[in-house]
């Protein structure tokens, strides 16, 4: 029985020279009807929802339902929404919603969408580029926080301050089906408006961990930070009005010379 894996056409070098295929060849062997009997095929990275509606819509047309009977069981969870992930557009949405297990860690689908921001302009090769991976945790450590670690009774603690972030890539990664998970390694409050955590996060396909980042990071309730993060905008405009002025000054004073 072969099993075909579709992904988006995005990643076409990736179906081309690695056995898979992408959504536009599906679409035409749907639309000749050259699907073989025994032939199966599943999910993989990029497409989107409208993809994975009209390829249903074409094999059920096309008398090819069965072909498909895996596809919905494959599908992964809805996308995370703005609120938990803190982008505007669902398709810049990397994860699905997280979901807390028995050992602690919290785990999510990634969810690679074929607009989304990071590979619109950005393929190369047959993996998925290490920024976008690194973004899916970026996304996934801010919405298990906004799940389990943010106050949203008394003064929301909900603004995200980066300390420190270390990546390491153990494996390429694939446009096929994987998981992010979360583990919090400490939490320390060292002042009621603020909250520090430190995480570790891994990618993890074909139960194989690609890619690993650790991060520490800050929740302030996010009034009291503006406050300050407005502050210190004023500070860098008044400092770079300054060195711009003395730049000026001095590029002058040389002309006249």
């Amino acid at each position: 029985m072969p099993n075909w894996i579709v992904s988006a056409d995005v990643f076409s070098d990736f179906s081309r020279e690695c056995g898979a295929l992408d959504a536009s060849e599906v679409r035409k062997r749907l639309q000749a009807e050259t699907i073989a009997p025994d032939d199966t095929f599943l999910p993989g990275q990029g497409l989107s929802e409208a993809d994975h509606a009209e390829i249903e819509a074409l094999a059920r047309h096309n008398g090819y339902s069965d072909a498909f009977r895996f596809w919905r069981t494959f599908l992964a969870a809805p996308r995370a929404p703005r609120s938990l992930t803190h982008k505007h557009q669902a398709h810049n949405s990397m994860i699905s919603v997280p979901q807390a297990q028995a050992d602690g860690v919290y785990r999510a689908e990634l969810l690679i969408c074929s607009g989304n921001e990071l590979i619109s302009d950005h393929v190369t090769g047959q993996h998925v580029q290490g920024m976008v991976l690194i973004e899916a945790c970026r996304q996934m450590f801010i919405a298990v926080s906004e799940l389990c670690h943010m106050d949203h009774e008394d003064g929301r603690r909900s603004y995200v301050v980066f300390n420190r972030m270390e990546a390491a890539f153990k494996a390429f990664t694939f446009p096929l089906p994987a998981v992010v998970e979360y583990r919090a390694l400490s939490r320390t409050s060292p002042r009621p408006d603020r909250l520090s955590i430190t995480a570790e996060l891994n990618v993890v396909q074909n139960d194989k961990t690609t890619t690993t980042l650790t991060v520490d990071y800050t929740l302030f309730h996010a009034e009291r930070l503006r406050q300050k993060e407005v502050a210190m905008g004023i500070e860098a405009v008044n400092a770079y009005a300054g060195f711009f002025g003395a730049a000026a000054e001095e590029h002058f004073r040389s002309a006249a010379e």
